[in-house]
This record gives structure tokens, sequence and C-alpha cells, in this order.
């Protein structure tokens, strides 16, 4: 995990980043109405066949989880704005000031345990 984290791209960090926030929305809003998800799952598939071709149409050979990306994403955000409709949010932060300090934290730590594992990092010779 050390190792993981350590060599963690900037990118991957923010992707994290936006995971972490989906997850803390989705578990305090979570909304077991199905249609919500198959919904979700729906326009994952179709616009992730778009992305996905989009991605491979310039000579790309995405890894697996390049792929999963195109997919994953249009289904966080589809689910996202299901379960949050009509709870008051700006943009994508809820009205609670407590929920979004919660999530500014987690986020935070888990940003510096990134820093600090880089900053722990033998020097290549």
């Amino acid at each position: 995990m050390i190792g993981y984290l350590q060599n963690l791209s900037n990118v991957k960090l923010a992707l994290w980043c936006y995971l972490i926030w989906y997850c803390l929305i989705v578990a305090r809003y979570f909304d077991s109405t199905i249609s919500i998800w198959l919904s979700a799952l729906g326009l994952s598939f179709f616009v992730g066949v778009v992305n996905y071709l989009n991605l491979v149409s310039g000579g790309a050979k995405p890894d697996f989880w390049q792929a999963a990306r195109c997919y994953i994403a249009p289904f966080c955000v589809s689910s996202y704005s299901a379960v949050v409709k009509g709870k008051g949010f700006l943009l994508v932060f809820p009205p609670s000031v407590s929920e979004n300090l919660l999530g500014a934290t987690i986020i935070g730590g888990f940003c510096f345990a990134v820093l600090l594992t880089r900053r722990l990092r033998k020097p290549e010779p």
C-alpha cells in the first residue's frame, strides 16, 4: 500500500479524491430506488462506449483501469445527480457545513498520507 501511494501520480490522486467524495455523499444520501441505479447503469453503458471509442480512436491501447474509467465516470455522475436531487446541494456540495468539513477532512487526510509517503521514499541512486 505504501509503495502504491508513493508512486501515485497527481492525476490518479485527483481521481481517488473524486471517488472518496462520491462514496461519502452516496453513503449519506443513499436511495434504494432501483430505477436510479438501472438508469445510471444504462447511461454508463452508452456514454462509456462513446468514451472508450474516443480513447482508442487515436490508436491508444488502454489498460484495464483506463477502459473501466470510461464506464465508471458516467455511472458515478448520473447516480450522484439522482441521489442528491432535491436535497439542497449547491453544485456538488451538500447544504450541511459539517458534511462538507467531513469530506474535506477525509480527502485532506488522504492527500496528506500520499504526500507523507512520497517524502519517505528512498532517493534513487
